[in-house]
């Protein structure tokens, strides 16, 4: 049976937060199921009372970075990161289609490492998370770009990769929140990994939409 090719990708648009975003074949289409990242994020940043700078690791094509200075007044910026050229030029057309320039700072290279000399509160990362048997069996993502879905032969190689560096002590003593979207399905070994490397944090576990347990909290 032939494949449809998604509708995002031949509008060139997707939404997210009920805006418009441009989108092409380079990046992961904007999912639903992405935007209480951005909620619970922007209810603790207000809870706080503070201006803060956020980070949006694995920005993809923009949209929770951009979301969040949409969303709150409290942000003064957010950095938004990512290793592929494709997503960081996809990302930038997003910034100019809000002019937010100034309010979005973009930065290629390794998860963290773009902003290892950055003051960081606040750090959001929806991370590609599919294991390659899930991206055998959900064929939609056969359409979407491999690399800003898959993460290896588990699902977590890339979690533990950003917890590694995550773990030195520069990052550590300034950020005092970090917001993850994980697979439901992965949700104990996820834990697991945030206990090894970061032991002494307090993590919350979230639901989606569908009550599918697919969000942690750290603090």
């Amino acid at each position: 049976m032939k494949r449809k090719i998604p509708k995002e990708y031949k509008l060139k648009k997707g939404w997210f937060l009920n805006k418009e975003f441009y989108v092409n074949k380079r990046v992961h289409i904007p999912r639903k199921n992405t935007e209480p990242l951005v909620k619970f994020a922007v209810e603790y940043i207000k809870r706080n009372k503070k201006r803060v700078v956020c980070a949006d690791i694995g920005t993809g094509m923009g949209a929770i970075a951009i979301s969040l200075i949409l969303r709150s007044s409290f942000i003064k910026k957010v950095f938004a990161t990512d290793i592929y050229s494709g997503a960081i030029s996809v990302t930038r057309e997003n910034i100019r289609k809000y002019n937010l320039k100034n309010k979005v700072i973009v930065k290629k290279g390794d998860l963290l490492k773009p902003i290892k000399n950055e003051k960081i509160d606040i750090i959001i990362a929806n991370l590609p998370h599919a294991s390659k048997e899930i991206f055998k069996k959900k064929k939609y993502l056969l359409f979407e770009h491999k690399k800003a879905t898959l993460a290896g032969e588990s699902g977590l190689e890339i979690l533990e990769s950003f917890l590694k560096q995550l773990s030195k002590d520069k990052y550590l003593k300034q950020i005092s929140g970090i917001f993850l979207k994980i697979s439901p399905t992965k949700k104990e070994e996820s834990v697991k990994l945030i206990e090894k490397y970061l032991p002494n944090s307090n993590i919350k576990i979230k639901k989606d939409y569908e009550r599918k347990n697919r969000f942690l909290i750290i603090q």
